[in-house]
Formats: structure tokens, sequence, C-alpha cells
């Protein structure tokens, strides 16, 4: 993977730029396995796997991000936080992960 540019949204609100250089990069910012939360326009969201489990803090902004764009989500009234620290990157139409826009 080459390298990317995306976007950290910690649990404490903060946001920040971030350059990722493949798997192991991703991981060590979810703290731990990755699944990919939901797509958000032009972008995926990517938490810990296991992050319910864990008991990581509920991630208000991230949560607050997916509640916006996924009206599956909203009209199925699924009730699960998105918890731990987030990574965004962008999605290409192939559906690879790419640079996230600005």
């Amino acid at each position: 993977m080459a390298q990317k540019q995306g976007i950290i949204i910690k649990t404490d609100g903060t946001i920040e730029d971030t350059t990722i250089d493949g798997l192991k990069d991703m991981q060590a910012i979810v703290g731990g396995l990755i699944e990919r939360a939901c797509s958000v326009e032009d972008a995926d969201m990517w938490c810990n796997e296991e992050g319910l489990l864990l008991h990581f803090p509920i991630n208000h902004k991230a949560t607050a991000l997916r509640a916006k764009n996924d009206m599956w989500a909203m009209s199925h009234q699924l009730t699960f936080p998105i918890v731990g620290d987030v990574l965004i990157l962008g999605s290409t139409p192939n559906g690879d992960s790419g640079n996230v826009s600005q």
C-alpha cells in the first residue's frame, strides 16, 4: 500500500491529519484489529473490530458522523456507537483506500 493521507478522530474529540503506510499503521491508530465501520460520502471510517468487546470509550464525533451519513443505520434505529479512535481514509470507485478529501 502506498502512503495515504487520512484523518484520525480521537475519543476525546480531537481531529488530526495523518499519513499511513499500510495495515500496521491502521491497526496502531485504532488499537488493534481493524474493520470498516461505514462509508461516509467518498470516505471510509475504520475502527477497532473488537472495540465494543474491549470496552473502548465511545467516540461521539465518529458516531454522530456515521448517524448523519448512514441512512440505513438511521432507518433501522441502530444504536451501536462507534468506539475508540477511528481512521478516515478516502474511498476509490473500485473500493480501495485512498487519500481523504479535505
